[in-house]
């Protein structure tokens, strides 16, 4: 199973899957979509996680996702 920070960098490293995430979070799917790439993790997780990396201003994602993300 793969890492929250390990499925992040890949979702960063692609378009394709930067636009599934986004996705994703606008079907409340989030978990799902982890599953589906090989994480485990829960929303609750993911959610503090971009927290983190947000606040570190390590957060190379779409504006419109970071929002519904971290704050929906």
């Amino acid at each position: 199973m793969k890492t929250i920070e390990e499925l992040f960098k890949e979702v960063v490293a692609s378009k394709d899957l930067t636009n599934k995430l986004v996705q994703a979070v606008k079907n409340k799917r989030l978990e799902a979509f982890m599953k589906e790439h090989g994480c485990n993790a829960t929303k609750e997780d993911a959610i503090e996680f971009g927290k983190a990396k947000l606040a570190a201003g390590e957060l190379p994602l779409p504006e419109e996702l970071i929002e519904k993300l971290l704050w929906a």
